[in-house]
């Protein structure tokens, strides 16, 4: 355990040397680099992460449209079995499609 989560004191050195070297180390990791770029910039949001695994299926780069349809998904199949219950959720992972591809510049 670090030496500053021991100090209680408000102006400790060690708690503000963990927090750059955390930053520094956020800094140095591609995928975090990326998404604090991405979530700092804007914009379009890359296909790809750096492993090359989709950005679409990673939680951390989902948009708030896309965490709401994912959500309203949940919601609908928790409502139970139905055919028109299930033209619904085809429809919100549809949308949910749809939102990804605006969100990378695939229009």
């Amino acid at each position: 355990m670090m030496l500053a989560h021991f100090c209680t004191h408000k102006y400790c050195p060690f708690r503000d040397w963990e927090k750059t070297k955390q930053a520094a180390d956020r800094a140095a990791d591609p995928y975090q680099a990326q998404l604090d770029a991405w979530k700092k910039d804007g914009g379009i949001r890359p296909a790809k992460r750096p492993d090359g695994v989709p950005t679409r299926i990673d939680m951390n780069w989902l948009t708030a449209a896309e965490l709401a349809t994912r959500e309203a998904v949940n919601a609908v199949e928790k409502a139970g079995a139905s055919p028109a219950l299930t033209d619904a959720v085809t429809l919100l992972c549809k949308a949910r499609d749809r939102i990804a591809d605006h969100v990378e510049g695939k229009e």
